[in-house]
């Protein structure tokens, strides 16, 4: 499961503060309000600030279709609150902004201009997510303790289980192929060291033979270790040894 912060357009920012100075700009450009219709809206607002916030929220949720929920201002208090959301039109607000928008007419106005316009904006959450190959459990719009305006969402990956055991399995031949080129190179080190030591031993027995052929000339064992030592060279023939064979024999020392 994924949560993230998101956006209509690249997941931008906005203050409804801002938005609320901009608001009051205009109507204080507007000339042709009616007095009765300042009136009505008193008394409208009036009764606003009478309810208590829970109802004043969920008959705003009514109005315009979405879920309305108050949370302490905390970020650890915001993923709390979503983590029990579902759908695509859900409004999280910071409770000391839905207290003033109770006691503002002019804030309530500005951001029930953003919340209007909630459902179609999850709806389009909902569409960008699914076509990063995510399914969404719950998105909506965040309202901060400081009147900052933002998009979340929850959603999840459905072929993560697939991709998991994919990696595994490529992970599994990796290993497996660097296993199995270890042990090629450690049997071509134990070849290698087998046929040296075929090569020692055969070097031994050439001079066991030699260091006896030498020794039945009547050589003492210390001038033949001296002639290993120096690498001479000895030719011993045959007939110093057994003049009935009649052969020549070179060795080297």
């Amino acid at each position: 499961m994924a949560v993230s912060g998101v956006g209509k357009s690249m997941w931008q920012f906005e203050n409804v503060f801002d938005l609320k100075k901009d608001a009051a700009t205009k109507q204080a450009e507007s000339a042709d309000a009616k007095e009765t219709e300042k009136t009505e809206s008193a008394q409208k607002n009036t009764g606003e600030r009478t309810k208590p916030l829970n109802q004043y929220l969920v008959e705003l949720g009514s109005k315009y279709g979405v879920n309305i929920s108050t949370y302490s201002g905390s970020d650890k208090s915001f993923m709390s609150t979503i983590m029990g959301a579902g759908g695509t039109s859900n409004l999280v607000i910071s409770r000391n902004i839905a207290e003033q928008m109770k006691k503002d007419p002019e804030l309530a106005a500005v951001i029930e201009e953003r919340i209007a316009k909630l459902p179609e904006e999850g709806k389009q959450i909902e569409n960008d997510i699914h076509a990063m190959g995510h399914e969404v459990l719950a998105c909506g719009m965040q309202i901060d303790k400081n009147g900052r305006n933002s998009y979340w969402s929850i959603g999840y990956d459905p072929h993560a289980s697939e991709k998991q055991a994919q990696c595994a399995k490529e992970k599994a031949e990796e290993l497996k192929e660097r296993q199995d080129k270890l042990m090629e190179k450690a049997a071509e080190r134990k070849k290698k060291a087998k046929e040296l030591e075929e090569k020692r031993e055969a070097r031994c027995e050439e001079n066991k033979e030699q260091m006896e052929r030498l020794l039945s000339r009547g050589e003492s064992p210390k001038e033949l270790m001296e002639k290993v030592k120096n690498n001479e060279q000895e030719t011993i023939k045959s007939d110093a040894i057994d003049a009935r064979k009649g052969l020549s024999i070179d060795v080297s020392v």
